[in-house]
């Protein structure tokens, strides 16, 4: 019985319509066959999950599960009840797939690394407590809300580069990721927005810091420089940061008109 199991069918050519994909039934591993699988690999499917009020059945049956992959699949719809009945499950990544709400919750309990990459999500509560990992990759509009006892140790959240977002970062994401040791922070930052008090979170267990700053305006204009360096402020015991600071290309052309 295989405990590895891959369902590739993307296209050599990468496209972001569904109306080829295979449509997957998790019919196809009821009974004795999922029993003992430890990774799943779903690609370019459509995932047909049961009703919720069949999330007991066998169709859930992966208790094994420890990985689980999912790239361009479609139709998730709610992954709670499926997560819930994973309760090995260590390692989820979902990319370039179409969920509009993740909620992890508490029964995932052996959860340690998440990963959501152009997922179409449009919010995220995460009450699994044991995650210790955490990947995003995505809009700055997308509500994140956290369990009061997470603790993250580390954590890689890229904003797709268009608003300024460090008002986001310090509003809605400082409080639930001061924990965090090891941070790596895509944004954009404005050089003309009037500065304003930010939050006194204090990151007092990071040591590692990576930014990936886009400039909307000049990246060496006194507000962007000031903004940064209360980023830093923030770090007490930082030991190792890396700063990478690039110019819009809208910006640039502009001015080059």
């Amino acid at each position: 019985m295989a405990k590895h199991v891959t369902l590739d069918f993307t296209p050599r050519i990468n496209s972001k319509h569904c109306k080829n994909v295979i449509k997957y039934s998790n019919q196809l591993v009821v009974g004795s066959y999922s029993v003992g699988i430890v990774s799943l690999f779903l690609g370019y499917v459509c995932l047909e999950l049961p009703p919720k009020s069949k999330s007991r059945s066998p169709l859930f049956g992966f208790k094994t599960l420890k990985k689980l992959e999912l790239k361009f699949v479609f139709d998730l719809g709610g992954l709670t009840p499926l997560l819930a009945n994973y309760p090995a499950l260590e390692w989820l990544s979902i990319s370039n797939s179409s969920i509009p709400h993740l909620v992890v919750p508490h029964q995932a309990g052996c959860l340690r690394y998440l990963r959501l990459e152009r997922a179409g999500i449009q919010s995220i509560h995460l009450n699994a407590t044991s995650l210790t990992t955490f990947y995003y990759l995505g809009s700055s509009s997308v509500r994140i809300k956290t369990s009061s006892d997470l603790k993250l140790s580390q954590a890689n959240i890229l904003f797709y580069w268009s608003i300024d977002t460090v008002g986001y970062f310090w509003d809605e994401l400082s409080c639930w990721l001061a924990p965090v040791c090891h941070l790596v922070l895509q944004f954009s930052m404005m050089d003309t927005e009037t500065t304003r008090s930010i939050k006194n979170t204090r990151f007092i267990h990071l040591r590692h810091l990576v930014l990936f700053c886009n400039t909307l305006g000049d990246p060496v204009s006194a507000l962007v420089i000031l903004r940064l360096t209360q980023i830093l402020g923030s770090a007490p015991q930082l030991e190792h940061f890396v700063l990478h600071v690039s110019r819009s290309f809208w910006f640039l052309l502009c001015n080059s008109c």
